[in-house]
């Protein structure tokens, strides 16, 4: 290795000075490079160096690769973790397949940190949202819109009574979550403004100056700029959970854009959403939220194009109402109550009609009350 290399890592390395560190070894020979790097200064720097290589069983070298890296671990006394991720990537790869593969080997690579104290840094290309939301008892959220966001400083849930004193109905739970996001990149989540909840079905055209982008797509990754491995589009498709994520904007023309929807799911309001990437790479617009330093998210609700009316009416056909004084009736859709009872009666002509608009289409389908 030349000396300047050398000396460069020296340093880099004596800030884990008696620290333990995993390197994802592949078997390359980059990650063979450092890994052997690292094991060589275990005595001048009391560091301790592992090896962890995720099996993708996507080449047909795959279990050669691994019998490699198992091998020379052997052979240099160093700690071994190997997981063959082949059946989560059978079962899960909706987003595309170098999507799943890498948000399985980074769920493996941080399970091995944890499980055997090595040090964990953080990734210095990545920025993290963390959001909350409130739900009841029976999993229905009761904060308006999508996740809040959530600054540490707590979350108030407010009650009327002792909690000894409260029903089981009353109880609530503070959901909290936290978000990765690549940094130099916006982060889109398409969501049902009803539900809340992530919606598939998806895509946009990216346009500038009256005309449609082409962009490279690597799962649900989208780059500004060619990139390898990744083929050119001009649609970019949510995955499976409503993400998708534009990568370079810092290196991309500066101007305005528009994410225009060119398919949605059957019923709802098509969206289209400006924003404008200046000269320095910062992204602006409405509902662009920039999350630490060049990260941000984009939330673009979907809501349905029909709302209807609902009344409630007891009709008792050929029966006689004579022994019963009132019926009361709660409105649901699916497992989410939405209205509490109400009283139908004589009095009322046993009809009740409620006040709201309740949206035909929820969560990409036609609702069922």
């Amino acid at each position: 290795m030349h000396s300047l290399y050398n000396d460069i890592l020296i340093q880099e390395l004596k800030k884990y000075r008696d620290k333990k560190i995993l390197v994802a070894f592949s078997g390359g020979k980059d990650s063979l490079m450092l890994l052997d790097f690292i094991n060589k200064q275990k005595e001048s720097l009391n560091i301790y160096a592992g090896a962890c290589h995720i099996n993708h069983g996507l080449r047909h070298t795959a279990k050669r690769d691994e019998d490699f890296c198992r091998l020379y671990c052997i052979k240099n006394n160093i700690d071994f973790y190997t997981y063959n991720i082949s059946e989560e990537l059978k079962k899960d790869n909706s987003g595309g397949i170098e999507a799943s593969a890498r948000k399985y080997r980074y769920k493996f690579l941080l399970h091995t940190v944890k499980e055997n104290n090595y040090v964990y840094n953080g990734n210095k290309n990545i920025a993290t949202l963390s959001e909350y939301r409130i739900s009841n008892s029976n999993g229905n959220q009761v904060t308006e819109g999508p996740w809040r966001d959530y600054t540490g400083a707590g979350v108030q849930v407010k009650t009327e009574s002792y909690a000894s004193d409260l029903p089981y109905e009353s109880f609530q739970t503070v959901n909290l979550r936290n978000s990765y996001l690549p940094k130099n990149a916006i982060t889109v989540w398409k969501y049902d403004k009803t539900s809340n909840a992530g919606l598939t079905g998806v895509t946009f055209n990216l346009i500038k100056d009256e005309t449609i982008q082409t962009v490279y797509k690597n799962g649900a990754d989208y780059y500004l700029y060619s990139n390898d491995g990744a083929v050119e589009t001009k649609v970019l498709a949510v995955d499976s959970n409503g993400y998708l994520t534009i990568h370079g904007v810092e290196g991309a023309k500066p101007g305005k854009y528009t994410l225009e929807e060119v398919d949605c799911p059957s019923g709802y309001i098509k969206k289209r959403i400006g924003f404008e990437i200046g000269t320095d790479g910062g992204v602006t617009g409405t509902g662009i939220k920039p999350i630490g330093e060049r990260a941000y998210r984009l939330d673009i609700s979907n809501e349905s194009s029909a709302v209807m009316k609902i009344k409630a009416v007891k009709d008792w056909g050929n029966t006689s109402s004579e022994y019963v004084e009132s019926v009361k009736v709660e409105l649901w859709r699916g497992t989410e109550k939405l209205e509490e009872a109400v009283e139908l009666k004589e009095e009322n002509e046993w009809t009740y009609n409620f006040a709201k608009d309740y949206p035909v289409y929820v969560n990409g389908v036609k609702a069922e009350y």
